[in-house]
């Protein structure tokens, strides 16, 4: 588990609304993907960065312990 994980269960549900959906870039890892998208939250294997294909500012308490987390391993 990343840290960017931490504190959120193996399975755990975040608001989303797209419909596309990218390729993995050969530079990141796969952290979580879904029905709708393979690619929901990935991360660089050597920089601190992510991307991130659904909406935490809006899902609640799995949303606000993504920021958490975002927020004390990334800064």
């Amino acid at each position: 588990n990343h840290a960017i994980l931490h504190q959120l269960p193996d399975s755990f549900q975040m608001m989303e609304d797209h419909c596309e959906c990218i390729t993995i870039p050969k530079s990141f890892d796969l952290l979580a993907s879904s029905a709708t998208c393979e690619n929901e939250l990935m991360i660089h294997q050597t920089k601190s960065m992510l991307g991130i294909q659904f909406h935490p500012k809006v899902s609640e308490s799995n949303g606000k312990i993504l920021f958490e987390n975002f927020f004390n391993n990334f800064f």
